[in-house]
């Protein structure tokens, strides 16, 4: 999920803190409502892996002293495909360990992420993800399309961690959990495989 859906909108920032674990509840602060979402997810070979559906749903607390904000976007009612080719954990390590993954397994997934907004004020806009309807192809609801509806076009995103962890139940799997986790937004832990050979 993460080389796909973020590495070409974050901005890295050194130090800062990391808000959450793999599960965090943010049932105190204010929520977006569900924005449905897909996208193709990548794997550690720099293939795709899966396709991915999904909502997403951004936590909207108030900004900090220093007008900054740390929000969540949580992965909620995740569902994968799997695309033939390399299993997502294949190169693990910079290890080719020649797992496969045959097209069309299924399975379910979850997962958070949690970003740092400089340099913007949150709006609650007309809620939509991006002010363009969910069901628009050429405006697809993201992670940087959110953020730079609600929060304004000069606003800079940092990734501080995030956790995902995926599950299939397919009898051809050999590999049947992955989980992708980051405690910086810099630096990822990935444990497991889903694999059909």
């Amino acid at each position: 999920m993460r080389k796909s859906l973020m590495a070409a909108v974050l901005v890295g920032v050194a130090g800062l803190g990391l808000l959450a674990s793999g599960i965090a509840s943010a049932s105190s602060v204010p929520q977006s409502p569900p924005y449905s979402a897909s996208s193709s997810d990548g794997g550690t070979c720099g293939n795709q892996w899966a396709v991915d559906l999904y909502n997403r749903v951004f936590t909207q607390p108030a900004a900090d002293p220093a007008s900054n904000y740390a929000i969540v976007e949580y992965y909620h009612n995740g569902h994968f495909s799997t695309t033939a080719g390399f299993s997502n954990g294949a190169c693990d390590g910079g290890t080719a360990t020649g797992h496969m993954v045959t097209e069309g397994l299924w399975g379910t997934f979850t997962g958070n992420d949690h970003l740092f907004i400089q340099h913007g004020t949150f709006t609650a806009g007309d809620g939509t993800c991006n002010g363009h309807p969910t069901s628009d192809p050429s405006n697809p609801c993201t992670t940087a399309s959110y953020v730079a509806y609600h929060y304004g076009a000069a606003a800079t995103i940092t990734d501080t961690g995030y956790f995902f962890y995926y599950h299939t139940a397919d009898k051809k799997a050999l590999g049947k959990w992955w989980k992708e986790y980051s405690a910086t937004g810099a630096t990822e832990t990935d444990t497991g495989d889903i694999y059909t050979s």
